[in-house]
């Protein structure tokens, strides 16, 4: 139910007063005409994605007003994993890594190896340069999550093919949260998709390779969380160059 309402709300910057909201989900609101504004407040409050307006008399998707503020002002948190190859399961995590970034600065950085309980395939070792030997004694899961989330924080999630992360991270924040993640988040793949389209490759090599930027431990999970805050730090700048010369023409 609050799943239903708060996709609702995500197509609706502006909000939507209660009684648009029971609408949705009720069909007989009954006859006290504070039933319903009570319903939903018991609803929504303990939900963080939720905010209600007094001002506006509307309920709001939080994320809508993290979005508005200024690049300058938001605080995000790049965010790579490195997984057992595996469906996307909170088991199946095998390396955490992330960086706080405010203002075009990294300000901290985060990185643990995760042991799965189970031996991993060899295409991963290959592949990450990590092996069973190096996790055997690695914290699980369970203990890494609580200091994963307190770095994140309630900060803007940014990844590239951010899909794929957000997939085991929530299935992560549900095992272990009782809920997915309720922080907005911006995929560095989209974002390039839009303002690069002249590219006919948008993978973090090509990218990386466009903007010159290098390419350290490849498919380790702080190495390529490294690579993605430097094109993400390229993609915004261009993005910030857009919004000037639109706010130029608009002056003229």
């Amino acid at each position: 139910m609050r799943d239903k309402l708060y996709a609702y709300l995500l197509e609706r910057p502006g909000g939507a007063p209660p009684r648009e909201l029971i609408n949705l989900i009720l069909t007989q609101p009954g006859a006290d005409p504070e039933f319903g504004p009570r319903f939903l407040r018991a609803l929504l409050e303990p939900d963080p994605r939720f905010v209600w307006r007094a001002e506006d008399g509307t309920w709001n998707a939080r994320l809508h007003e993290v979005l508005v503020r200024p690049l300058n002002d938001t605080t995000f948190v790049v965010v790579d994993l490195e997984t057992t190859g595996g469906a996307a399961a909170a088991a199946n995590i095998i390396e955490i890594a992330a960086a706080r970034v405010r203002s075009g600065r990294v300000l901290e950085e985060f990185q643990q190896l995760v042991n799965p309980g189970s031996r991993l395939p060899p295409f991963i070792t290959r592949l990450t340069g990590i092996d069973d030997a190096m996790l055997a004694d690695q914290p699980p899961i369970t203990a890494v999550w609580p200091r994963f989330m307190e770095f994140l924080g309630d900060a803007v999630i940014v990844a590239h093919n951010a899909a794929f992360d957000l997939g085991f991270l929530n299935a992560a924040a549900v095992a272990h949260g009782g809920r997915a993640l309720s922080q907005p988040h911006l995929c560095t793949l989209r974002l390039a998709r839009r303002l690069i389209p002249e590219l006919r490759r948008r993978s973090l090599d090509a990218l990386a390779g466009h903007f010159g930027i290098p390419t350290r431990d490849r498919h380790r999970a702080l190495g390529d969380v490294r690579i993605t805050v430097d094109i993400f730090f390229h993609l915004t700048e261009r993005l910030a160059r857009g919004i000037e010369h639109l706010h130029q023409a608009l002056d003229l």
